[in-house]
């Protein structure tokens, strides 16, 4: 009796343990909050729009004159359409106007793709990376990295050398509360580059709201040949300083 209980006893275990496995692998549909992901900074659809207020300065004549233009800026989706790659492109319209009053004038189509893992923007024949998901505080990706980023930049008449190389995008802050339009709202802070050197200035930040998309950009390049105690922004001969700060949104 004993031995027959032993035996007994380990084929019943193996059968039970059987069972515990099969439930364990039983399939479940698990639906993805794309709140977690972060694609709620940035929404695409058809009809959408963005205007912002912009102020340039872009540097000509080897420094010597600096050209200020104020405008507003309006984008908007337009169409969308599949590519070959089977991803949803949206086509959106960019409009220029200098005075409030003004009418807004067409200046020219990009091209976004909101993927599964990242969102692209394709501009003057570039293809940029604009974030990566899930997004997350300290997450480090290549802006750049669908082109050649070692590629030359003509800006006002003159050159700018190696403008999108060694290029350290970061996401610096995430799901921050933020009061916009007297709503409290949430914000990312996205770091794409910020390095200088006695010749060389890249700055360049943007920051996006929750269910909004960009709300804020700041960009300044600049370049010199000499170097010199005196300070950068002073003495450079070339490059330029771009903001955009949103102004209404649909």
């Amino acid at each position: 009796m004993p031995g027959y209980y032993l035996n007994f006893f380990p084929s019943k275990l193996v059968f039970l343990l059987f069972i515990v496995f099969m439930s364990a692998c039983e399939k479940t549909t698990e639906t993805i909050d794309i709140n977690v992901l972060g694609k709620q900074y940035f929404p695409l659809e058809t009809g959408k729009y963005w205007i912002y207020e912009s102020d340039s300065v872009v540097l000509r004549s080897g420094g010597t004159i600096r050209d200020t233009l104020h405008g507003f800026l309006k984008e908007e989706v337009q169409s969308s359409f599949i590519n070959g790659s089977g991803d949803t492109v949206f086509t959106v319209h960019v409009y220029f106007k200098r005075n409030w009053s003004d009418t807004f004038a067409y200046q020219k189509s990009v091209f976004v793709s909101k993927l599964p893992n990242m969102v692209t923007r394709q501009e003057d024949n570039l293809l940029f990376t604009k974030l990566v998901f899930p997004l997350k505080t300290g997450l480090r990706f290549n802006h750049n990295q669908l082109f050649d980023e070692n590629i030359d930049i003509m800006v006002g008449g003159e050159t700018l050398l190696d403008m999108y190389t060694d290029w350290n995008t970061r996401v610096e802050s995430y799901n921050e509360v933020y009061n916009w339009a007297e709503k409290l709202s949430k914000k990312t802070r996205i770091r794409l580059v910020d390095e200088e050197t006695s010749l060389d200035k890249k700055y360049y930040y943007e920051e996006y709201l929750e269910n909004i998309g960009l709300y804020k950009k700041e960009m300044i390049f600049l370049q010199d040949n000499k170097g010199g105690t005196v300070p950068l922004p002073e003495r450079a001969i070339k490059g330029f300083y771009h903001n955009l700060l949103l102004l209404e949104s649909n």
